[in-house]
C-alpha cells in the first residue's frame, strides 16, 4: 500500500498533481459518478469510490468515500497489509466483530455500513462524522473544556457504550482521537468494529507488536492483560477522557510509556480538582470514581454511570437557575429603590450563598461517593 511504489496506477487532478495513493481493487470506476465539486475519485475499494484520505492509524488507513446506493458520505477503514499478513486469525474476528458493530444503530455510536475483503485489503465502511475528533478540538482549545459541555459529552458517549453492551461488546480505546463530534456537537463513539465481544471465546486474540488501547487512557487491569477487560475498562478509559478534558491535561502526564503504565497501576487516584479548582465537586468526584484503580470500585455498568452523571447534569442545572432566579428577583425588587452600588453589592450576597449552598451539597456528594 506504498503511494511511492514506480508504475502505479494514479489519477490525476485537473492541474496535473497526483493523489497521495494508488488505485487498488478489480471494480472498474464508474466513468459517470458525479461527486461533489472539488471530489474526484483517487481508488476504489469494493464497490466505494474513495476521494481522499483522512486518517492513519496503528491498524489501518481511514479514507473518504460516497455511498453508491445511499449516495452519502462514508469513512472506510482499510486494515494494513502487514496485519493482514501476519495475523490471519485476527481477520476472522475482525469480520465477526464488524458484522456485531453494525446491528448497534443508535445517535451515540459511529454507524457501520458495511465490510468486507477487495484483492486482499479488509475494509469496513462506517458513517462519515464531518465534525472531527474531541481530540482536534481539545488540540485546537488549549484549555480545559466548560464543565457542562464536557458533562454532555461523557453522558453520550456512556450512551453510545451502554448500546454496544446490549450486544456484549466492550471497546478497549476509549481516548479523545476515537471520539468524533458531528455538525452540531453531538458525540459518537467510534471503532466499533475493532472491538471486542465479551462472550466470544475467538474474541481472546491479541495482536503481537500491536497495543490493544491507548496507555494514556489505560485502565490498569488492561495494562496487565489485554483480554481480561470487562465495561468497566471502558468506564475507566472515558474517566480518563473526561478528566483531561475537564483539566486540560493528562490524568498522568509523562511522554514515558513505561512511567505512564507504571503510575496507572500504583499511582493514587488523581484528584482533577488540583489542577483546575473551578470543576464542581460532584463531577470530581464522579472522575475519580471511574478511574477507581479496582474495576470492583468504579461504576459497574454504563447505566449505572448515566443515572449519576444525569444526577450531576441536574444539580448544575439548578445551580444555574437558582442564580438565574434570583437575579431577577433582585432586578425587579430593586431596580428602581437601590443605587447601582448598593444593587451590586446585594448580588453579590446572593451569589455568595447561591455557591455556599452549592458547595456544601457537592462536598455532601463527593464525601458520600469516595466512602
Amino acid at each position: 500500500m506504498d503511494a511511492s511504489k514506480p508504475g502505479s496506477d494514479e489519477t490525476r487532478s485537473s492541474s496535473g498533481a497526483s493523489p497521495d495513493k494508488t488505485q487498488v481493487g478489480t471494480a472498474p470506476m464508474d466513468p459517470t459518478k458525479t461527486l461533489p465539486p472539488g471530489r474526484i475519485v483517487i481508488r476504489r475499494i469494493g464497490k466505494y469510490d474513495l476521494t481522499g484520505r483522512i486518517g492513519i492509524g496503528a491498524l489501518g488507513q481511514v479514507w473518504l468515500g460516497d455511498h453508491p446506493e445511499l449516495d452519502i458520505p462514508i469513512a472506510v477503514k482499510i486494515l494494513n497489509s502487514d496485519v493482514v499478513i501476519k495475523h490471519p486469525d485476527y481477520i476472522a474476528r475482525f469480520e465477526a466483530e464488524s458484522k456485531t458493530a453494525a446491528r448497534i444503530n443508535h445517535p451515540s455510536v459511529v454507524r457501520v455500513y458495511d465490510a468486507g475483503c477487495d484483492n486482499g485489503e479488509y475494509y469496513i465502511v462506517m458513517e462519515h462524522v464531518s465534525g472531527g475528533t474531541l481530540k482536534r478540538e481539545m488540540q485546537q482549545q488549549q484549555e480545559p473544556i466548560n464543565a457542562d459541555r464536557a458533562l454532555d459529552t461523557v453522558i453520550q458517549i456512556a450512551e453510545g457504550l451502554q448500546a454496544a453492551s446490549v450486544y456484549g461488546i466492550i471497546h478497549r480505546d476509549i481516548k479523545p482521537a476515537n471520539i468524533m463530534l458531528d455538525e452540531k456537537g453531538r458525540a459518537k463513539l467510534a471503532d466499533l468494529g475493532f472491538a471486542k465481544r465479551l462472550h466470544d471465546a475467538s474474541s481472546s486474540t491479541t495482536l503481537s507488536g500491536y497495543s490493544l488501547g491507548t496507555p494514556t487512557y489505560m485502565a490498569p487491569e488492561q495494562a496487565l492483560d489485554s483480554r481480561k477487560v470487562d465495561v468497566r475498562s471502558d468506564i475507566y478509559a472515558l474517566g480518563a477522557t473526561f478528566y483531561h478534558m475537564v483539566t486540560g491535561e493528562a490524568p498522568y502526564p509523562t511522554n514515558n510509556a513505561v512511567e505512564l503504565i507504571q503510575r496507572h497501576l500504583e499511582s493514587p487516584v488523581p484528584d482533577p480538582l488540583k489542577v483546575n479548582p473551578s470543576i464542581p465537586v460532584g463531577i470530581a468526584a464522579t472522575i475519580q470514581r471511574m478511574m477507581a484503580k479496582s474495576p470492583s470500585d468504579r461504576f459497574q455498568t454504563p447505566a449505572e454511570l448515566i443515572h449519576e452523571l444525569r444526577r450531576q447534569k441536574m444539580r448544575l442545572k439548578g445551580v444555574r437557575e437558582q442564580f438565574l432566579g434570583a437575579s431577577k428577583a433582585i432586578s425587579r425588587a430593586f431596580r428602581y429603590h437601590l443605587s447601582p452600588g448598593q444593587q451590586a453589592m446585594i448580588y453579590a450576597i446572593v451569589i455568595a450563598t447561591i455557591l455556599g449552598i452549592a458547595g456544601i451539597s457537592a462536598a455532601t456528594a463527593w464525601f458520600f461517593a469516595t466512602r
